[in-house]
């Protein structure tokens, strides 16, 4: 089984901070939705059931569905805060957002979350 320590140390209860000096979160760089999406799709794909990656599953979730705006378009950059920083938009980062949620339509274990595009509290359960 991979080791998702640093993935985890990375992690807060918003997000996947987008930069570290080695283990450490650079806080004042925040979040992206490029590096979200990743983590998403690496927490999605793994096989084993760990509570402490499977709550992984759901925070990078919520935080890719926040960045996507009614019109479709999406946000990328958000500070230490919870603060969105950028104007939504169409870039590369909006692809990688659909990339991640189309890994987790497929293979989130969390079946409200699948299936209700997650409106509901997941319960973790694995499948």
């Amino acid at each position: 089984m991979p080791l998702f320590d640093h993935l985890l140390r990375l992690t807060d209860h918003r997000g996947l901070f987008e930069h570290a000096k080695l283990s450490v979160p650079r806080r004042e760089h925040g979040y992206c939705v490029d590096d979200v999406a990743r983590g998403l799709v690496v927490v999605c794909r793994e096989s084993s059931f760990d509570v402490r990656v499977r709550a992984l599953e759901r925070r990078y979730l919520d935080f890719l569905l926040d960045a996507i705006e009614p019109d479709g378009t999406c946000r990328n950059r958000m500070d230490a805060e919870g603060t969105w920083r950028d104007e939504p938009g169409v870039g590369d980062w909006w692809g990688r957002a659909l990339w991640g949620l189309g890994v987790a339509a497929a293979h989130i274990r969390c079946e409200s979350a699948r299936s209700s595009g997650a409106s509901q509290p997941c319960r973790s359960q694995p499948r």
